[in-house]
């Protein structure tokens, strides 16, 4: 694995937990850290931008599978040219291997589609398989929590999504896909956010071809100080879903006061089944609330979903 992050920890601990070996490879890791993997028997590769031999230390030759899992799309674009350039100079063979590199932004993946150009293509032999896992996140959803049925009995879908980050955007596009066959539905989509001018940038820039097909308003909003319940009632278009995804504990707050002011409306939280968080929300919510987990990538971030 190259790349270290929170999202990675949680694939390597399942990757440990199915007995697979895993080797990651990254700079600057604390010192904490470091002692966590090896005392879980994960081999550590420290490198440096222009440290050679990374990939014989990693045993490039005898993987099954790399992921590049970076946190920025760019690391991992150039982690894959490095890889790619390694491979090609020490005409490495390994016809079992399969690299699987995370890529966010659609503008990354048409970067990585020229890569093939630019290096007069890669070694055929390399199986190579983009992944996002913010995307993933978001499939995972609707897999396990259909709106459809609700919606068609109303003929109505007005979505809320509160933080428009990388998540609450793809919750955006998938639902407008499940969505995009019903032709008597009115659908729209109200996305809150605190830094709502750059979340609507960044949507217009990576998704101009939903300009038109998905209704969506972009409002300013900050959950530490504006009144959530006053923004849903002003709505011309009543709310039928709403989603809290927030990068922080307030989201479990917010989805109860909400439960509590709205009790018919579905209400979508980040929280694992068996958790704290899900017994907290069953002992401060009363009667048939509709609160349900958005999932968690502890879930979606396995050695089934990744590496298939």
């Amino acid at each position: 694995m190259f790349g270290f992050n929170e999202h990675s920890m949680l694939l390597i601990e399942n990757l440990r937990k199915k007995k697979r070996r895993v080797v990651v490879v990254a700079d600057r890791l604390p010192h904490e850290v470091i002692k966590y993997l090896e005392a879980n028997r994960i081999a550590v590769i420290h490198h440096h931008d222009q440290q050679e031999n990374k990939y014989t230390k990693a045993g490039i030759s005898r993987a099954k599978n790399i992921i590049m899992l970076h946190q920025q799309d760019i690391d991992n674009l150039n982690e894959f040219i490095d890889f790619q350039t390694d491979f090609t100079k020490y005409k490495r063979k390994n016809h079992q291997l399969v690299v699987y590199i995370h890529l966010h932004e659609p503008q990354s993946r048409v970067l990585f589609a020229e890569l093939d150009k630019t290096m007069n293509g890669y070694d055929p032999a390399i199986k190579v398989k983009q992944i996002n896992i913010y995307q993933s996140f978001a499939q995972a959803l609707f897999e396990k929590q259909s709106i459809l049925k609700s919606v068609q009995a109303n003929n109505s879908a007005h979505l809320l999504i509160i933080g428009f980050g990388s998540i609450g955007q793809q919750i955006a596009l998938q639902a407008s896909a499940q969505l995009s066959g019903l032709s008597k539905t009115k659908f729209k989509i109200t996305a809150l956010d605190q830094f709502i001018m750059e979340a609507k940038r960044d949507w217009l820039s990576d998704y101009p071809d939903t300009v038109e097909s998905v209704p969506i308003t972009f409002r300013s909003f900050d959950i530490k100080s504006d009144r959530l319940e006053e923004v849903i009632r002003e709505q011309e278009q009543p709310v039928t879903h709403i989603f809290i995804c927030l990068d922080d504990d307030l989201d479990l707050w917010a989805g109860i006061e909400l439960s509590n002011k709205f009790p018919q409306v579905p209400i979508f939280i980040e929280y694992s089944e068996g958790s704290f968080a899900e017994k907290w929300i069953q002992s401060e919510v009363s009667g048939n609330r509709l609160i349900y987990s958005l999932g968690t990538f502890q879930e979606v971030l396995t050695e089934e979903n990744i590496f298939k």
